[in-house]
């Protein structure tokens, strides 16, 4: 019984120190947004697994983008890298997205995607709430789905 009641403190301790991890990563994250260093931010991102803590890099990251005084391509790729789910959600700059998925992928392989998606949904939506209340619907699906799936 001894060296279960070890091996549970042990447990405990590792756990512990997991959960401070995440929150050293945040910090690091936090600081070097706000030097701008956006390779270092990006490898911050990498290492934290906690989705609240996902979310609250995300809210640091855009309030960072949104104080830029033109469009930053790397740091919104370093945004939507931060949490997904989030940047599905709360992102909808048609324009932000498209202009992500032609720097990325090419004009001409996003437009025939869009072409085809836009036609298939169009044809076979039966759905009660149409894609048009999303907006950047498609930009998102196309971006999400080369980047996070395909590579």
């Amino acid at each position: 019984m001894k060296k279960f009641g070890k091996a549970l403190f042990d447990i405990g301790t590792a756990m512990e120190v997991d959960n401070i991890c995440d929150d050293a990563w945040y910090l690091s994250l936090v600081v070097h947004v706000a030097l701008g260093n956006k390779k270092e931010a990006e490898q911050d991102i990498r290492h934290i697994s906690c989705h609240f803590m996902q979310e609250e890099a995300f809210d640091v990251i855009c309030g960072f983008v949104d104080k830029l005084e033109r469009f930053d391509m790397e740091w919104f790729k370093i945004l939507i890298g931060s949490c997904s789910y989030k940047a599905m959600q709360k992102l909808d700059n048609v324009v932000q997205w498209k202009s992500l998925c032609d720097n990325q992928y090419g004009a001409n392989d996003y437009t025939k995607w869009y072409d085809t998606a836009v036609t298939c949904y169009i044809n076979y939506n039966n759905a009660t709430r149409s894609y048009v209340y999303t907006k950047a619907f498609f930009e998102k699906v196309y971006y999400m789905h080369k980047s996070m799936v395909c590579t």
